[in-house]
């Protein structure tokens, strides 16, 4: 019984990627699917305006959002890439569920300290184009909402009560940051077992579809009218509130799956497919980069930037899986990293005829003889502090400069199990027709 649904759910959804049932302000041309369509009704405005219903955002969310439209929206923390994948599933979600996407900002974890601010998602990724090729709308916080973008704004704002689900078996008030930005007070409810892929005591994961017909707007919701949810987790301040409809929201969306766990790592990943590889950075974020790489490997500013290898060795929090004492003799060596590079030379003037003689190399190691080694090896690196990077542009800039600087490669060599080498790697397939290796990160 559960395989005929999942068929049939497959089935209803299963060109969502290519027909898009997003919400339309207006009237579209019929086509099959865009992906033979293009981008069928040129004409079709998908600016936000169109998706709120007043021009300015104001202290309260709900005094924007469209009665005849519904929204779906999560709050992710956990480092910028993990939290690129989680808006990435949240817009293809919304795809799905005919539901309008209201995008969180970046929110400061791991290396961007609290001081660092958020940054919009917009601000770094080029949303009109994505919006162009999906055919659909996607809000960010800051369009519906006054102090989401602007914490000296949080003290004329209203403080909203809000339910949402927990998508996962632990404390979904991870998100605290995020409530406490936006003045949400929010309480959660568990999410039925029967969305999750599995087991749900043993696999975290939810699975697309199931969640699209569970929070799908129109006629009888998945399981039929579902009993009300109980709350788990009530709000800061005490208070049990149901799952909203109108504004459908989730702890996290960065664990969505649409036929297995991690599926990001799949060529076949519908999130990455139909809105991740469409995601390109802002224009001047991409300019910015090539300004790093001309500098980097001594180019001069009017000349244009030469094929590049970009490695990525990833330590950070990888030493928890290694001895305290031991950090040296845990992690490979970056002469192997130098190997697979070696190994992409050949690979790119076998396939391609491109003969590549510059490297880029970027890195959370702090060592001085870890970056003396890759300098050995003849990799370049952009030097943040020499070039201030933080004081010219931001805490987070670094990571993004670097990010970017990496979908310009012909190559890339990137480190087991890191979500930044893995999207990295798709973009330099995607985008650049590129090729890519990764190696792990521990010696065996």
């Amino acid at each position: 019984m559960r395989r005929q649904t999942l068929a049939f759910l497959f089935f209803l959804f299963g060109c969502a990627g290519m027909m898009f049932f997003f919400p339309s302000s207006g009237p579209v041309a019929e086509s099959s699917c865009p992906l033979k369509a293009g981008l069928g009704n040129k004409s079709i405005e998908w600016s936000s305006r169109n998706y709120v219903l007043n021009g300015s955002v104001s202290g309260r969310f709900r005094d924007n959002l469209r009665p005849d439209l519904n929204y779906v929206t999560t709050f992710c923390a956990g480092g910028m890439t993990n939290e690129l994948i989680c808006y990435i599933n949240l817009i293809y979600l919304a795809m799905l569920s005919n539901r309008v996407p209201v995008v969180p900002a970046f929110i400061p974890s791991h290396h961007i300290s609290s001081g660092g601010g958020m940054i919009d998602f917009g601000e770094v990724f080029d949303l009109d184009h994505l919006r162009s090729v999906i055919r659909g709308p996607i809000l960010e916080w800051s369009d519906i909402k006054a102090n989401a973008k602007n914490l000296a704004l949080q003290s004329f704002t209203t403080t909203e009560p809000l339910g949402c689900w927990a998508s996962q078996n632990r404390d979904p008030h991870m998100s605290k940051p995020w409530q406490d930005h936006l003045n949400l007070d929010v309480s959660f409810s568990n999410i039925p077992w029967q969305l999750f892929i599995g087991d749900p005591a043993s696999n975290v994961h939810i699975g697309f579809w199931l969640v699209a017909a569970f929070i799908f707007p129109e006629g009888t919701p998945l399981f039929g009218e579902t009993p009300e949810a109980e709350v788990g987790w009530p709000s800061h301040t005490g208070l049990r509130l149901p799952p909203e409809k109108h504004m459908a929201c989730f702890d996290s969306t960065y664990y969505l799956a649409g036929a297995e766990a991690y599926e990001w790592e799949r060529a076949w990943s519908p999130a990455w497919r139909f809105v991740g590889t469409h995601l390109k950075f802002q224009r001047g974020v991409d300019e910015l980069a090539d300004r790093y790489l001309r500098k980097a490997f001594g180019v001069a500013p009017d000349e244009a930037v030469p094929p590049f290898i970009a490695v990525h060795i990833r330590h950070g929090e990888f030493t928890n899986y290694c001895e305290k004492d031991k950090l040296a003799s845990c992690f490979v060596p970056v002469s192997t990293f130098a190997e697979a590079v070696e190994e992409v030379k050949k690979e790119l003037w076998a396939t391609r005829r491109i003969e590549v003689k510059h490297v880029l190399v970027s890195s959370d190691e702090e060592d001085p003889a870890f970056w003396d080694e890759a300098h050995a090896l003849g990799m370049k690196h952009f030097d943040h502090a020499a070039e201030r990077t933080v004081e010219k542009f931001g805490e987070w800039f670094p990571p993004i400069i670097d990010t970017a600087a990496h979908s310009h490669a012909m190559g890339l060599v990137g480190t087991h199990q890191s979500t930044l080498s893995l999207v990295s790697a798709r973009r330099v397939k995607d985008w650049n027709n590129g090729v890519t290796k990764e190696v792990h990160f521990k010696r065996s």
